[in-house]
């Protein structure tokens, strides 16, 4: 994997530990109090204590590999938060121990006891304001800390062309023995209300990592993004969730997350083409990042649903470029022949980072849904975090999810399936190194004679959108068949 734009800052730690490390001689002492307002019972969860030397920075959206500041983890089981609690000793740690720190930082303290969603800002959850200490390693260092503030969260805000949908699914509520919903955010045409006998084509629209289906209906990022009816003919997008709390759940079926692809394609589908005036055959899948993933495999696994897949920066849909090739001897996640020594150090840190944070973040994201479940019921990790060393076993698992194995395993069947079906985009430059998977699939598609259209960028890193790759997008689904 080439990650670029970060040799610079990961170059300048000057100490790296894993999270495992633990120092019994801290002298930074924290008593942390939560507003009376907010819990009437005890709580568990977790305290995140996020640092900065920048004292301007804003910290609340958590720890960010690209740039990398220390951050702590402490666990609470059953607290009580009518009496302050007082955090002496800090085990679970990014980057530094903490009597490592020294002179002035800004930090703020989140408190997650939400267990639902996998976002350690959900509703529910609170936070501190942000404040700047001094810490002299040379004496004791106490300081006071109050939650009191709400998560800042994205609701969604209905309008009369954006509307919410909650779509409970038999088949996911039936495997997780509770009620499970289908989430999206409905964003119909300007003309939708005023010709109300017209059908419109139907675009399935999934956003990267992280992103839910309320930011569609808050300012216009998402709608620009994919250029919503701004672009082309009107069309009804119907803008969907991944997230839950195993992570980015790729509407894939799963032995840990569930049967997602079953229930999109066999309850949710037909409930909004029963509501919504669409027209039934002209479906399409558009999508970033995780969601361009998404978009590629379903349309790979429901060939005769959907009508193409436009898919940018999508994540490794070739498992030889998942970080490194997954399937090689002895291979290892923090080293390849293609990885130099900052690019091996951003990797690790970054799984370290997700490690200590403890939420399904991408890499455990990856093996909730491609792997399959341990006896205990967890799912099989990948790779040891700390040496880096892939299971053999595990990768093998993987093999059922690798988008050019599939194709290979058919090759006359999507031939015909697929052509001119698969739009996929992707910058030479990606940053997290994306486009090595991209290269390799089309690879194999093109050895299997399968029409796709992959079309390689320079210099626009993760976010290929432009209004020149918008327009050509809508373009095609207007004038396809």
């Amino acid at each position: 994997m080439k990650i670029n734009k970060i040799h610079a800052i990961i170059g300048s730690l000057l100490v790296f530990v894993t999270f495992s490390c633990k120092t019994d001689t801290s002298k930074i002492f924290f008593e942390v109090s939560v507003h009376d307002s907010i819990y009437t019972k005890p709580v568990s969860g977790k305290l995140l204590f996020l640092f900065s030397k920048d004292t301007n920075a804003t910290l609340i959206w958590g720890p960010n590999p690209f740039n990398p500041k220390p951050f702590y983890r402490i666990d609470v089981d059953n607290w009580d938060t009518k009496k302050p609690l007082l955090v002496e000793d800090f085990p679970n740690f990014w980057l530094l121990p903490i009597d490592s720190l020294k002179g002035k930082y800004a930090i703020q303290v989140i408190l997650d006891v939400d267990t639902l969603q996998r976002n350690y800002l959900a509703k529910g959850n609170y936070y501190s304001a942000k404040e700047i200490i001094n810490i002299d390693p040379n004496k004791l260092n106490s300081y006071h800390i109050n939650i009191n503030k709400p998560s800042p969260y994205w609701e969604f805000n209905e309008s009369e062309l954006i509307t919410e949908e909650q779509y409970q699914s038999s088949y996911l509520s039936d495997f997780w023995n509770t009620p499970m919903y289908i989430k999206a955010g409905i964003v119909l045409p300007t003309s939708y209300f005023k010709h109300p006998e017209k059908k419109y084509p139907v675009v399935f629209v999934f956003p990267g990592f992280a992103s839910d289906h309320a930011t569609v209906s808050n300012g216009k990022g998402q709608i620009n993004r994919y250029g919503m009816n701004t672009f082309g003919n009107e069309k009804i997008f119907v803008f969907c969730n991944g997230e839950f709390w195993n992570g980015y759940h790729h509407y894939a079926d799963s032995e840990n997350n569930g049967p997602w692809g079953k229930a999109f394609t066999e309850e949710f589908i037909p409930y909004i083409e029963s509501k919504y005036r669409t027209i039934s055959n002209k479906r399409y899948l558009m999508g970033q990042s995780s969601g361009a993933w998404t978009s590629i495999w379903l349309q790979v696994n429901y060939p005769d649903l959907f009508d193409g897949a436009f898919a940018a920066s999508p994540d490794p849909i070739d498992f030889r470029a998942t970080g490194n090739n997954i399937y090689r001897n002895n291979a290892n996640f923090y080293s390849s022949d293609n990885k130099n020594t900052n690019d091996v150090l951003f990797i690790k840190q970054f799984a370290l980072m997700e490690q200590t944070i403890n939420e399904y973040d991408q890499f455990k994201t990856w093996e909730s849904t491609y792997g399959k479940k341990d006896k205990s019921g967890h799912y099989y990790q990948l790779f040891d975090r700390e040496t880096g060393a892939i299971n053999p076993k595990v990768a093998e698992q993987w093999k059922k999810y690798d988008i050019s194995l599939i194709i290979k395993a058919k090759p006359s069947y999507y031939q015909e399936k697929l052509e001119g079906k698969l739009h996929i985009f992707v910058s030479n430059d990606d940053d997290y190194g994306l486009g090595e998977s991209v290269r390799l699939f089309k690879k194999v598609a093109d050895s299997l004679e399968i029409k796709t259209d992959i079309q390689f960028f320079d210099g626009l890193g993760h976010n290929v959108w432009t209004d020149e790759l918008r327009s050509s997008i809508h373009n095609i689904i207007d004038n396809s068949q």
